[in-house]
């Protein structure tokens, strides 16, 4: 049999964000796509009609993922994507080309025999005649440049309890005392390694997973566990000639009993990195994504932090990042100034709770993720926020299974994703945000490559017309938006055919006085509190719309109300009403108390549904114009994009059966 009479399928990886710097890891189901056993499968690049074999590893969670990494195009390459064929066949045995060992205490991890890092679980006890109070487990030190220099320190005279790259909290409230597992020898709380969940090795990532106990010392002399955190450590390190690697920290923190705990506001905790001796005022430098140096960083917000200096006759250092949907991002930073210690002593530090209080409740898992990017060489601010677009907005692996197939043209890919972006207001209120979420979702578009067209003219709702859009996108419109029932006619009937439709905020203000808009929607508007903030909780966080979201999240934002709420709805997200200050206006707690009586204490924010044919998803959030300019809130907007995508074929308008707008819905 032939190598393609043996294909299962093409993937597809859009080249976004990227110059073509570093290596890019990418993954996709298997089990969506194959049952075949993993020994079985061979992954293949096709270059201009070249094959070439692509080294690839298998995560086996819940689900099969295939991981492997996405090479830099070469130079003068100006591909828009690259395609790839999973076929069933022998694959190419490839030697572990990251290592992770077990030896003395510690966890190695190696690639070619060079050392990146090292993850100690043993208790590791401060120099002889220094207090034991300052003992602990669960760190990271050293972690190497790809040329052996160490870029972390521990027992550091000035500050006994830091630890290389560690990840404590200082002020934090529990069960009525307040604990700091920070500051280990004021005795009131520490960190433990707990027990070790898993570690693996392969030809693209070695990785480990981990238990640590955040533990309160309690005036009785008794102990009690604040916090589980489960700890993730993954790296990529490419091809053996490239000057850099790829870390990536994810930190899982969930309440160990039923007291909650609150992080409470202080100018350092979290995720913290004392950086190695070597460095001081003078060979060394810091660079933020917002253009701060040494000088001024400290107390600002980042995306991405630049910490770099001479090692010896070499240079090097990391580049950290912060993912969009961490708490309090972009990050505050705890940036040590100039002159520290007398000589410039280097410590960086994420700190998302330098200028606001977490709370942390029982029975949600509260998420922070990370990537470093550790080099030899210097680091630039282009390159750095290439790396974090790339971090922050990975490729999406687009999966055809059809027989012989090929990915088309970015020509193709472009007109088949094409969507009308819809503004429309009638009379009555229309919000400032409208400017906003245009150019936002343009700048997804040409992100993502979906070409994005605006309109507020309701002549564009022709059936003639609609058959060019993969789906419509109605961002805060609101009241009477069509001229004609015609208008309305054609805009039910692309439904019908099986097309995409999302709606943002106020959508659910539009067409009060059409019966089949409103379910369609799912609801008709009815109130909503007054501007504040308040919290949004993720009840179906496995859903791909909202995967990766914060479980609970804290935003600033209209907590909208609605009435006729339609059956056929499946919420996502949910207002979390107890969060709401009610004593901003009068009625309100009498408003929200009839509005939620069917609901208790949560009431849906975001959903999605198919509906009379089409796929439809709405998310009521997204009041303020600055919502636009937050990439986690712009993330949640992409992603409800890409699932209607996902979830919509070609158009069949041998299935529009309307002839009026009021005809009779077939269920």
């Amino acid at each position: 049999m032939s190598v393609s009479a043996q294909k299962i399928a093409t993937l597809t990886v859009p080249i976004n964000n990227t110059s073509g710097s570093f290596h890019v890891p990418v993954s996709v189901s298997l089990d969506d796509i194959t049952v075949l056993p993993d020994s079985m499968l061979s992954l293949f690049e096709i270059t201009d009609g070249d094959r070439r074999s692509v080294a690839y590893q298998i995560e086996h969670g819940q689900d099969r993922e295939m991981h492997w990494l996405l090479s830099p195009n070469k130079k003068g390459q100006k591909k828009r994507e690259r395609v790839f064929e999973l076929v069933k066949g022998k694959p190419t045995v490839v030697e572990a080309a990251v290592q992770v060992l077990d030896q003395n205490g510690a966890l190695l991890i190696q690639s070619s025999g060079n050392n990146l890092l090292r993850y100690v679980y043993k208790t590791h006890y401060p120099p002889e005649g220094v207090d034991s109070a300052y003992k602990r487990s669960g760190f990271i030190h050293p972690f190497w440049t790809p040329n052996g220099q160490e870029l972390t320190r521990i027992d550091p005279p000035d500050h006994y309890h830091h630890f290389g790259l560690w990840n404590p909290w200082t002020r934090v409230l529990f069960d009525g005392d307040t604990v700091d597992f920070w500051n280990i020898r004021d005795g009131k709380g520490t960190v433990r390694f707990a027990h070790l969940i898993s570690r693996n090795q392969g030809a693209i990532y070695g990785d480990y997973q981990t238990v640590h106990e955040h533990i309160a010392f309690k005036k009785d002399g008794s102990e009690k566990t604040a916090l589980n955190e489960v700890q993730s450590v993954r790296i990529y390190k490419p091809d053996t000639e490239d000057d850099y690697y790829i870390m990536d920290i994810t930190v899982e923190l969930d309440c160990a009993s039923a007291s909650p705990v609150i992080l409470q506001e202080y100018r350092y905790g979290g995720l913290g990195w004392r950086a190695t001796e070597a460095w001081n005022d003078d060979n060394s430098e810091v660079l933020t994504s917002e253009g701060n140096t040494r000088k001024n960083a400290d107390g600002t917000k980042a995306r991405w932090v630049i910490v770099q200096g001479s090692l010896g006759a070499d240079y090097g250092g990391a580049l950290m990042m912060s993912y969009p949907i961490n708490y309090n991002h972009p990050e505050p930073l705890r940036i040590w100034p100039e002159g520290t210690n007398g000589r410039g002593d280097v410590f960086a530090n994420f700190s998302p709770t330098k200028d606001r209080d977490w709370p942390l409740y029982p029975g949600n898992t509260y998420v922070q993720k990370y990537r470093f990017l550790v080099y030899n060489g210097e680091m630039d601010e282009q390159r750095a926020e290439e790396a974090w677009q790339q971090y922050a907005h990975p490729p999406k692996v687009a999966v055809d299974l059809s027989a012989g197939a090929i990915a088309g043209s970015t020509s193709d890919v472009k007109e088949s994703r094409k969507v009308l972006l819809y503004t429309k207001n009638g009379e009555g209120f229309v919000h400032d945000n409208i400017p906003y979420a245009v150019e936002a979702i343009k700048k997804l578009g040409a992100e993502y490559d979906f070409q994005v067209d605006v309109s507020e003219d309701p002549s564009v709702f022709t059936e003639d017309n609609l058959k060019q859009y993969k789906l419509l996108i109605f961002s805060s419109t609101n009241n009477d938006v069509f001229d004609t029932d015609d208008q309305r006619l054609a805009f039910r009937r692309y439904i019908q055919a099986g097309g995409g439709f999302v709606g943002i905020h106020s959508v659910t203000g539009t067409e009060r006085n059409w019966t089949w808009f409103k379910k369609m929607v799912g609801g008709s508007f009815s109130w909503h509190a007054v501007l504040q903030e308040f919290t949004v909780v993720n009840i179906r966080p496995e859903h791909p719309s909202v995967e990766g979201l914060p479980k609970r999240w804290v935003r600033k934002d209209e907590c909208y109300f609605t009435k006729e709420m339609y059956p056929g709805i499946k919420v996502l997200m949910a207002h979390d009403l107890n969060s709401l200050d009610l004593s901003l206006a009068d009625n309100q707690e009498r408003l929200v108390k009839e509005h939620s009586a069917h609901f208790g204490e949560l009431y849906p924010a975001v959903w999605h549904q198919k509906f009379d044919g089409g796929t439809i998803w709405i998310s009521t959030l997204g009041h303020m114009k600055e919502s636009y300019q937050d990439p986690v809130f712009m993330q949640h907007i992409l992603q409800g994009i890409q699932y209607v995508f996902n979830e919509t074929g070609a158009l069949d308008y041998t299935e529009a059966y309307a002839r009026g707008r009021d005809d009779e819905v077939r269920y």
